[in-house]
Parts: C-alpha cells; sequence; structure tokens
C-alpha cells in the first residue's frame, strides 16, 4: 500500500473528483471492521 501513496502519478484531487469505479471504499471498511473486531475484548 505504502508503495501507492508514493506514486508520483497519484493526485488526491483528482481521486478525490473521479473516484475509480471499483468496490475499494467498502473494501476498506471491510478491512477496518475486521480489524476492530479481532481487536475487540468482548470476543476473546
Amino acid at each position: 500500500m505504502a508503495r501507492a501513496l508514493d506514486d508520483v502519478g497519484l493526485s488526491l484531487s483528482r481521486f478525490m473528483r473521479e473516484p475509480p469505479p471499483a468496490p475499494i471504499f467498502t473494501q476498506f471498511q471491510s478491512f477496518e471492521l475486521r480489524l476492530e473486531l479481532q481487536s475487540s475484548e468482548c470476543l476473546r
């Protein structure tokens, strides 16, 4: 992921104006939820 952020051709403002058609935001939400569930004390 760090390599993607270091890409000099990547423009955050262009990305925000024209988000990719892939469900990347849903994937990030799922990833964050999995991290929260893994660290949850009530599930241990």
